[in-house]
């Protein structure tokens, strides 16, 4: 699996069901998985501790095996700003745009890249149009830290050697 077509199976999934929640697709050596993220706080440091403990929670279950690739997958509002402009949060910009986030990450290689397209709603709600932010899908230079933080959680999880199973948490 690669991000071109996680891109395409939460784009299907958006176009089907109207909105798309917040998930990780995770893929290793023995197997993979997709993992909705429900109830993850939107402030940094709550987010960052959900994502760690989803992270721990997904190597816990041991059918993954060894990290190859991760995507988080989430609809979010984006500001888009003009050269010159002062950034204004996406929570107070008039001019926001809603969007689907498909951030990725080769674990090995560390490379990350972002897809963000901009969901176009009818009256009623319904997606009508997904198109590129900004004409172009895919960012370049990106650095997300909650793939690092759900990776750090992956990694704390230690394997118990024998047939003991894992302590609950």
């Amino acid at each position: 699996m690669n991000i071109e077509q996680v891109r395409k199976q939460a784009l299907d999934y958006l176009l089907r069901h109207g909105n798309h929640p917040q998930a990780v697709h995770i893929f290793g050596t023995k197997g993979s998985t997709i993992a909705l993220l429900a109830d993850i706080p939107e402030d940094g440091s709550g987010k960052g501790k959900a994502l760690f403990a989803a992270g721990r929670k997904a190597a816990r279950a041991g059918n993954i095996g060894t990290l190859q690739q991760m995507f988080l997958v989430s609809e979010a509002w984006v500001s888009v700003h003009m050269t010159g402009n002062t950034p204004t949060p996406p929570s107070t910009d008039p001019g926001r745009k809603e969007a689907l986030v498909v951030y990725g990450i080769d674990v090995l290689t560390k490379e990350q890249r972002m897809f963000l397209f901009e969901l176009v709603r009818s009256k009623e709600g319904i997606v009508r149009t997904i198109q590129p932010l900004g004409g172009r899908e895919e960012m370049q230079a990106v650095s997300n830290p909650f793939l690092m933080t759900f990776l750090a959680g992956y990694a704390s999880w230690t394997p118990v050697k024998n047939d003991t199973p894992p302590p609950k948490e």
